[in-house]
């Protein structure tokens, strides 16, 4: 059986009403906020990905960590109070105004091992930097680095290399405001509603077509292996 993903795709242009005020959730405005999405964080929420988390907070003190989502996370919050920046770690839980809330946040971290696409694709909606880490081959590992593309995408595992492009993006205003418009265009250029559509049509032709050739070569091989009488014995 040949099987074929299709994306569900966003809609670039939700009206999201008014942006979450960040006073209201106990987070200062001058504050760098990264967060991450997800329907099932403890088990996205790697080990690998807390480490990282613990070691950008540790070099940023002006850094604060939004979690998002379902989740039991009682190990994770250990390892975050453990390493002693569970004070700059916050748990909005699950959301329904979701990617609108994602504005309060300023950079989108991708979670490994595994990913939450939608969470992905709801940061790139509302023009948030991603910063996507590809941890294989497996749809779960890479669709994340697939979305956000290479300029977002760290290769190879490579959690140094991570840290360091978050470190960048959070340094850097502009670069900051140039990737999240980057996200923006590329959500609108291949992953919104019409986008996914017109996949959906290709896929459906795609399909049509190699039906309809594999019939013509039945129909083809059933009258040729047809016995009919020698044109002399007719005569």
């Amino acid at each position: 059986m040949d099987a074929k993903f299709v994306l569900d795709g966003i809609d670039a242009d939700d009206n999201l009403g008014p942006a979450p005020q960040r006073s209201a959730y106990g987070i200062p405005e001058q504050a760098i906020v990264l967060a991450t999405s997800g329907n099932d964080l403890d088990r996205t929420v790697g080990e690998e990905f807390v480490e990282t988390a613990v070691n950008i907070l540790r070099a940023h003190p002006q850094a604060i960590f939004l979690l998002i989502g379902d989740g039991e996370l009682a190990w994770q919050k250990r390892k975050f109070e453990s390493a002693g920046v569970g004070k700059r770690v916050g748990y909005a839980g699950k959301r329904k105004d979701l990617p609108g809330f994602l504005r309060i946040a300023d950079i989108y971290l991708a979670e490994f091992p595994v990913s939450s696409p939608a969470g992905v694709l709801g940061a790139m909606s509302v023009s948030k930097p991603v910063v996507a880490l590809r941890w294989g081959e497996s749809a779960e590992q890479s669709q994340a680095a697939a979305f956000a593309g290479s300029e977002c995408t760290i290769t190879g595992r490579d959690s140094g290399a991570f840290i360091e492009r978050v470190s960048k993006i959070i340094r850097e205003p502009a670069y900051r405001a140039k990737l999240g418009k980057a996200m923006r265009a590329r959500i609108e250029q291949h992953f919104g509603f019409n986008q996914t559509a017109r996949h959906l049509e290709q896929v459906i032709d795609q399909l049509i077509q190699q039906k309809t050739e594999a019939s013509s070569q039945v129909s083809f091989g059933d009258v040729a292996g047809n016995k009919t009488a020698p044109l002399a014995d007719v005569a």
